[in-house]
């Protein structure tokens, strides 16, 4: 199973905006930047798949990601996702096949 999605960086405060409009986090999100690993974690806390966060684009108020994460293995009762090293969102599968799992940080 590949899914597919967004990380976004709310908050101007939180981030600083790069040349041709890419942006990383500051400060207490200064670990969230382009090739950051989201890592799934089946419902044993066993890591099972994993993908880099994408170039960033800045909105102005958010810095956004889009990420690919492919060979998830299917039949897991819930995916638990890890942003570098902050815990995230827990989602079923239905809620993956359904793709552009949207993921937040900040404000």
């Amino acid at each position: 199973m590949m899914v597919t999605g967004s990380l976004t960086l709310k908050g101007s405060d939180n981030f600083t905006s790069g040349a041709g409009g890419t942006c990383s986090g500051i400060g207490g999100f200064s670990d969230i930047n382009d090739g950051v690993q989201i890592a799934v974690y089946d419902g044993s806390s066993e890591q099972i798949a994993f993908g880099p966060l994408g170039e960033s684009k800045s909105t102005g108020s958010s810095c956004v990601f889009q990420f690919i994460i492919s060979q998830i293995p299917p039949g897991e009762t819930i995916y638990n996702f890890k942003i570098g090293n902050r815990g995230g969102p827990s989602f079923h599968q239905d809620d993956l096949e359904a793709g552009d799992i949207q993921l937040t940080l900040g404000p």
